[in-house]
């Protein structure tokens, strides 16, 4: 995943994640390209940890407070079984599947938990996911194996987090 010089900022632009973006016909074709271009080309977080320290600006996620860091990890490890679930069944059928309520709340718990506890490395992409999945449903569109790659790859971004986090705060 790809950051921006303001950790806050979208990477992708705040006109992904409000309520605007449901009037644009092209917003989910948009968000889809946005979001396979930023996978397709983005650094490992150890390559952002590296570039990170040598700007000696350290990896944002060392700010978790240790009574948080328990918490934040058993539930993300929750979150991220939901999303290996989900990509799995979309490999196992093949086509395209509906998008349930399920995965669309895991998203959004992942949102808040990372950005509470100051991880834009997961806050950002997945409020970028939830937005484009929650648009997707609204239109009755089902999530493609394309989303199921794009899903995939967030969930090794994400694994790759939790591993530095655990370096970070060992």
């Amino acid at each position: 995943w790809q950051e921006t010089e303001d950790i806050s900022a979208s990477p992708l632009g705040d006109e992904f994640l409000t309520e605007d973006v449901a009037a644009d016909p092209n917003a989910i074709d948009r968000l889809q390209d946005e979001l396979d271009s930023n996978w397709m080309d983005s650094e490992s977080v150890s390559e952002q940890k590296e570039r990170s320290e040598l700007l000696n600006d350290g990896f944002p996620s060392e700010r978790i407070a240790p009574e948080l860091l328990e918490i934040f990890f058993a539930e993300i490890t929750q979150h991220q079984a939901v999303i290996a679930s989900v990509t799995e069944a979309l490999r196992a059928n093949g086509a395209a599947i509906e998008i349930d309520d399920k995965l669309l709340r895991t998203l959004h718990t992942m949102n808040g938990s990372a950005r509470t506890a100051e991880v834009s490395e997961i806050h950002l992409p997945s409020g970028v996911f939830e937005r484009y999945l929650s648009l997707k449903k609204e239109q009755a569109l089902n999530l493609t194996l394309l989303d199921g790659e794009l899903l995939s790859q967030f969930h090794l971004h994400v694994e790759e987090v939790l591993i530095a986090l655990k370096e970070n705060n060992a």
